[in-house]
């Protein structure tokens, strides 16, 4: 059998085997003692921005325009990267923090020409203070989001927040449709518990990680994430940009709003016809709930509609644009209009503040002009009201 002693022995199948079973048992060891232990929960905050390179201006997210940078969902890591984080207050200043969607937090724009930026770098405050302004908005909007972002925020001594409110993101259906709820569900949890916030019908809050999930396994896209967003700091200290601008030729057009017909079409989930929307069905809850975080504070809320494309006068008779028949946004207008005077709250419509030719590839984002001019008229709303 001498030409057969290539094949291996017993004995070196059992040793094969006892490497194997050693194996299994220390991955499954180290598995067991991540998901006890949790290290993500920790690491999340230490972060190389506001330390090695400089704090980003906005939450980061990627798509085909934003691509220097990757998507974080962990509110924890969102703001240990933003710029907030390492921004303590300095004589003469009032610090502005801003809620919203993608048109606040600047799709298609640079990071140094949204809203918030253009308020700080070229106004002051109509009391001569200078306005250190943060961009807590975020892609897609959700009113439930906003809240746990804004009770984050609260954090870092500001004055005032500028919370933009949309037709989209303030219907009770959608309270639990925005990707990142469900990357946060103890804080989207203690939120509602705070607050006595009860969710939607035949909806649940996003649930908390299985066993496999918290595992070093099950956990590794959080892991990843997190180290991707460290080496893209990188780029930031070098580039300052987290992606490409739109140009100047990105302008929308609708050429027939009314095409879409006169249902409530931004979610295919919902749909929604005349006759179908109470109030009952926006989410005013939500802005009472921040009102009482704020005032709890020290901190003044100002609500703003957000800007949008009109369709042209003649154009259309069923719709306002692509996203909102007449009868819907009209009916969110005048309800969030009547709940905010009985509140006291501090409304002001920008619905129309921008003209059409603002707009860029939806009718909701516009351009670094456009944003400019709405800081602009924002500013002399700083001014105190009577009797503050």
């Amino acid at each position: 059998m001498d030409g057969w002693r290539w094949l291996p022995s017993d004995r070196s199948w059992r040793g094969a085997a006892r490497l194997a079973v050693k194996v299994a048992l220390i991955a499954a060891a180290l598995n067991l003692i991540y998901a006890l232990i949790q290290p993500m929960n920790w690491l999340e905050g230490v972060s190389v921005y506001n330390h090695l390179v400089p704090g980003r201006l906005r939450f980061s997210f990627q798509d085909q325009n934003t691509i220097y940078a990757t998507t974080v969902v962990r509110l924890t890591q969102m703001f240990a990267q933003h710029e907030i984080s390492g921004s303590p207050r300095v004589p003469n200043q009032t610090r502005i923090a801003f809620l919203g969607g993608s048109s606040i937090w600047g799709y298609g724009l640079s990071p140094h020409d949204t809203f918030a930026a253009c308020l700080q770098r070229d106004f002051q405050a109509p009391d001569g203070r200078s306005i250190r302004s943060f961009n807590l908005a975020y892609p897609a909007p959700s009113m439930l989001r906003d809240l746990i972002t804004l009770r984050r925020a609260l954090q870092y001594d500001l004055d005032t927040v500028v919370w933009f409110v949309g037709g989209i993101g303030i219907l009770r259906p959608r309270m639990f449709v925005a990707p990142m709820l469900a990357y946060n569900p103890e804080e989207v949890r203690s939120l509602m518990d705070e607050l006595n916030i009860s969710p939607p019908e035949k909806a649940q809050p996003p649930a908390d990680p299985d066993f496999w999930a918290r595992t070093l396994i099950g956990d590794r896209a959080r892991i990843v994430t997190w180290t991707r967003d460290q080496l893209w700091g990188l780029d930031w200290l070098q580039r300052g940009e987290d992606g490409i601008p739109f140009g100047p030729s990105v302008r929308y057009r609708d050429p027939d709003p009314d095409s879409e017909g006169e249902g409530v079409i931004f979610d295919p989930n919902f749909p929604l016809n005349p006759g179908e929307v109470s109030d009952v069905d926006f989410m005013f809850d939500l802005v009472a709930a921040g009102h009482q975080m704020a005032a709890a504070a020290g901190v003044r809320v100002i609500l703003f509609i957000d800007p949008m494309w009109y369709a042209p006068e003649g154009t259309a008779t069923l719709r306002y644009n692509e996203y909102f028949p007449r009868w819907y946004f009209d009916q969110f207008q005048q309800s969030f209009e009547r709940t905010a005077a009985q509140n006291g709250w501090e409304l002001h419509d920008w619905s129309q503040a921008l003209p059409n030719e603002s707009f860029t590839d939806s009718v909701f984002h516009y351009t670094p002009e456009a944003a400019c001019e709405l800081a602009r008229q924002f500013v002399p709303l700083l001014q105190n009201r009577e009797g503050e």
